[in-house]
């Protein structure tokens, strides 16, 4: 039996804290997990684990990427292999920690990432005219080619990108060639329907096709290995003072020197990226997660005092930002790992392939020692293929949230007819779980409250006209 353990939460639930006892129990070797923490530098913002936390138990993959290079999912894949096929050489325990799910799905299962569509320019040699595949017919070539080549953020600025978007088809060519991402994706994600689009343009297979092939793949609903994982959960009432008085504490170590000295690496033009806002390299880290928050909500703050001026107010709303950002952050991890990872591991859990705890860490003080302990026994039990716990034996108060979530078709879009979005057209949801959200949220409880008033008004001013 060659397993992998994984400990997987939200950021500042202790995940770090609870790998590293695992790693001393088991004799283990901690793999990073968080798409942050691979690049060097900013080790405050990402929370690396400390020196002492590294000299606890062998570390791998953190703090190793330079800024000016850019490391995509499919080399993560490949450098995380490596790691733990040498440690199951050795006979080590390899225990994968973080919370960047793209990362830990496509370790955890086979087929997870379509790996046979490389983006032209990034992790292939190709350029984009010769990455074209040759099945295409030249007018759709030439379609796709115009459409990716004036949205690629390689080579084109932000607003360009926005504008142009504005008036090309993409939707239409998308639902056109894949009605079925054309569905899926919203129109306005442009950066979704591009990937589907480069996805045949390079490949000649239609996105939807990679997916149902990977669905239909016996081994693609494999786990690579014998997997335990580890959630460790808090409440959001108890959980989220937590994560402010981390942002503070984060001050106090030195975050703005932090941020000075990547700022000083970007005016040099040494972080790869600088010229799409936050979506490659580094910043492409920083702009999908949570970090994105201290760099943009700070970046009026931080101009200020390049011309010696220390602004409270900027500061402050800097600070409030970062912590909204890190609370939505939180939200947005529960909500991956309940509806997407929970239910996957569960399916393993039953079978006897893998096992899926549930570990209640709302408390501060959550990781006690007896919990320790007991986290370590099912650890040890796993390894000796003894049969699995309940899943939720650790948290029977937050059981409910192993609950299947809400059914039907993901790539069902939805129309709310009371809300507008900003081209004016009615607001468009994607899927059963994004309508409930938005259904029960304050934003469309006021639009129909506003349309209601006007409703009545316009009936009130007939009347006096009549």
């Amino acid at each position: 039996m060659k397993p992998l353990f994984c400990v997987v939460g939200t950021t500042g639930v202790g995940k770090s804290s609870l790998a590293v006892k695992l790693a001393q129990a088991l004799s283990g070797h901690i793999i990073n997990g968080d798409s942050m923490q691979v690049y060097k530098g900013l080790d405050i913002i990402t929370n690396k684990p400390d020196a002492q936390e590294q000299s606890m138990a062998p570390h791998h993959l953190f703090d190793f990427i330079d800024p000016s290079k850019e490391y995509s999912v499919s080399e993560y894949l490949k450098d995380a292999l490596n790691v733990i096929h040498d440690l199951h050489k050795d006979s080590q325990i390899p225990i994968v920690v973080g919370g960047t799910n793209y990362y830990i799905q496509s370790l955890l299962w086979n087929s997870k990432i379509i790996e046979t569509a490389d983006s032209p320019g990034l992790s292939n040699k190709l350029k984009l005219r010769d990455s074209c595949h040759p099945s295409l017919e030249p007018e759709i070539a030439d379609t796709l080619f115009y459409l990716l080549d004036h949205t690629d953020p390689r080579t084109n600025k932000p607003d360009a990108i926005t504008e142009f978007s504005k008036t090309a088809p993409f939707h239409e060519t998308l639902c056109k060639i894949d009605p079925v991402m054309g569905k899926r994706w919203h129109p306005r994600d442009i950066r979704k329907i591009r990937r589907s689009l480069e996805i045949y343009y390079t490949t000649g297979k239609r996105h939807s096709a990679h997916i149902e092939e990977q669905k239909s793949n016996e081994s693609s609903s494999k786990l690579r290995f014998p997997t335990c994982v580890f959630w460790l959960y808090g409440e959001p009432t108890e959980l989220y003072p937590r994560l402010d008085a981390r942002v503070d504490l984060m001050i106090e170590k030195g975050m703005f020197q932090e941020m000075k000295e990547m700022r000083d690496k970007m005016k040099a033009n040494q972080v790869v990226g600088l010229d799409s806002q936050y979506t490659r390299g580094v910043l492409q880290a920083i702009g999908l997660l949570w970090v994105t928050i201290g760099f943009k909500e700070f970046d009026s703050y931080l101009n200020s005092l390049d011309q010696g001026i220390d602004s409270p107010d900027l500061l402050k709303t800097g600070i409030d930002e970062m912590k909204r950002g890190t609370r939505q952050y939180a939200r947005r991890q529960v909500t991956w790992i309940k509806n997407k990872l929970a239910p996957e591991c569960l399916i393993e859990h039953e079978n006897g392939t893998g096992a899926f705890y549930l570990i209640d860490a709302t408390a501060a003080d959550a990781m006690t020692d007896e919990l320790v302990d007991k986290v370590v026994e099912l650890a040890k039990s796993f390894l000796l293929s003894n049969e699995n716990s309940p899943p939720s034996l650790l948290g029977p108060n937050i059981s409910s949230l192993l609950e299947q979530p809400v059914q039907g078709d993901d790539w069902d879009q939805y129309i709310c007819h009371e809300c507008v979005s900003p081209d004016g057209k009615p607001k468009l949801l994607n899927g059963p779980k994004e309508y409930e959200v938005h259904m029960n949220s304050s934003t469309h409880k006021k639009s129909v409250k506003r349309n209601k008033n006007a409703e009545k008004y316009l009936e009130w001013k007939n009347k006096q006209k009549q």
